[in-house]
């Protein structure tokens, strides 16, 4: 189940060979455990390449059949792949609920829900929000590196603020003493 729920690429056809196998598994009368659900959410939610509300809605049935059926809660991971999935698809009023529900379980915040929180205010192109996301993962002592400050970057731009968004680029850039000088634009 691990092997065949992290694969080299996501498409559907490695999406549709993981659901054989977790039906084979049900057939056989196993339990799946936390991991093995939290693989199939992923494959739902992100086979393609961007989320629809298609994915989306497969996603939060196997959630619930996982939570109803299983009797599993979901984790960190889970609330992770249910928000960025709503997120994606542009259902930011589902996001907002799930983000509400992980708050509701004592669930904590790790540092890819901070990311994916910034990514979230980044398509809602709420600029502050971004802002807000991004200083409470800073100051939840987070590791700020390329891939946070790229969707900080991205979310910027979205948000039609390039002089903010080239401000923290070259932050970026300050800050790594051993990147290389960017070429010159003349090409001379």
């Amino acid at each position: 189940m691990k092997i065949m729920g992290t694969p080299r690429t996501k498409d559907k056809g490695g999406m549709i060979r993981y659901f054989e196998l977790v039906a084979d598994v049900r057939d056989a009368g196993l339990t799946m455990r936390r991991a093995e659900w939290n693989y199939g959410l992923a494959f739902a939610a992100s086979y393609a390449a961007t989320t629809t509300t298609q994915e989306l809605d497969t996603t939060l049935q196997l959630w619930r059949e996982m939570e109803k059926e299983h009797n599993l809660s979901g984790n960190d991971v889970t609330f992770n792949v249910l928000f960025d999935a709503a997120s994606k698809a542009g259902n930011f009023v589902l996001a907002e609920m799930i983000y509400d529900e992980m708050e509701s379980r004592g669930i904590e915040f790790n540092r890819y829900h901070h990311v994916s929180l910034i990514h979230f205010f980044g398509l809602k192109m709420d600029a502050d929000g971004l802002r807000a996301a991004y200083k409470e993962m800073v100051d939840a002592g987070e590791m700020i590196d390329t891939v946070a400050l790229n969707c900080v970057i991205a979310g910027l731009l979205r948000c039609g603020e390039e002089d903010a968004a080239e401000h923290t680029y070259d932050r970026m850039k300050e800050g790594n003493a051993l990147a290389p000088d960017m070429p010159q634009r003349d090409y001379m």
